[in-house]
């Protein structure tokens, strides 16, 4: 049943709690998703940190730009609903996990929550909780769902030019390449929106500051977690699992790759239906 793999303590908010009050509790934690509830504790929406970064930066003539100081203290202290999901997309907690997998990748969605008939929230599936059910029999290997040639970026490239790039690219994570083209970091969006809506961040935001937008991104990417082909799945789930960007990079022959939690999770799938 999918309820045994699923996450029994997710951020689970009133969907009025304000908006930065919800991502600072999802970044803490280490999550990519909220439940949000009604006062009846019933399931009303899921807001994702892609979400998040939609309601801090807007389309301007030149590409993303972060909203006007005077606008952004507003953003952050609205209901967190008005940027979330709604209606979310759920299942009955007793649903087979073949199922609820499949409903993921079918769906593109991180998050499944799983409900009684009363609407409450039972627990969610979870991509980074999914990848520890990999099984030990598949002989899928790192380089059979690696993709290659990810989306990269140069380090003096801004936070904001980032954040822009994974907004239109449907993405969550930048390579950082230096000028030869050899890739010294990684970067992911909920670590960016995670600095941006740490305390002392905002303060400077709030205050009409561009410079935390305007921060070089290699100031803020890590160090990649680097496999080749001989890596099994279920190696790569217990990295990716601890791994605070959520990926790792897999080379192999000149070639370099990436391997997230979503591709681990269309690779569970696969498993799955064999």
């Amino acid at each position: 049943m999918a309820l045994a793999f699923s996450d029994k303590n997710p951020v689970l908010l009133d969907k009025d709690t304000p908006l930065l009050e919800t991502t600072r509790q999802m970044t803490t934690r280490g999550k990519y998703h909220a439940l949000l509830t009604t006062g009846e504790g019933r399931l009303w929406g899921v807001l994702s940190i892609r979400d998040v970064a939609k309601a801090l930066f807007v389309h301007g003539e030149e590409g993303i730009e972060l909203v006007e100081a005077g606008k952004l203290g507003g953003i952050l202290q609205n209901p967190s609903h008005r940027y979330a999901a709604h209606p979310p997309i759920a299942s009955p907690y007793d649903i087979s996990f073949e199922e609820a997998v499949s409903i993921m990748v079918f769906k593109n969605i991180g998050s499944l929550p799983l409900i009684d008939n009363r609407g409450r929230v039972m627990g969610a599936l979870d991509e980074r909780y999914l990848i520890k059910s990999i099984p030990d029999y598949t002989d899928l290997k790192a380089c059979d769902i690696a993709s290659w040639g990810p989306v990269g970026v140069e380090p003096d490239a801004d936070v904001e030019e980032a954040v822009g790039i994974m907004l239109f690219s449907n993405i969550r994570r930048l390579v950082v390449r230096d000028a030869s083209g050899n890739t010294v970091g990684l970067v992911s969006l909920p670590l960016i929106v995670k600095f941006l809506t740490s305390e002392e961040v905002m303060d400077r935001l709030l205050r009409g500051s561009r410079e935390p937008v305007e921060r070089p991104i290699g100031d803020l990417s890590l160090k990649p977690w680097v496999v080749d082909c001989t890596y099994t799945l279920k190696e790569i789930a217990s990295i990716i699992y601890f791994e605070p960007t959520g990926a790792v990079l897999v080379r192999d022959n000149g070639r370099e790759g990436i391997i997230t939690e979503r591709d681990m999770m269309i690779a569970l799938e696969e498993e799955l239906n064999k």
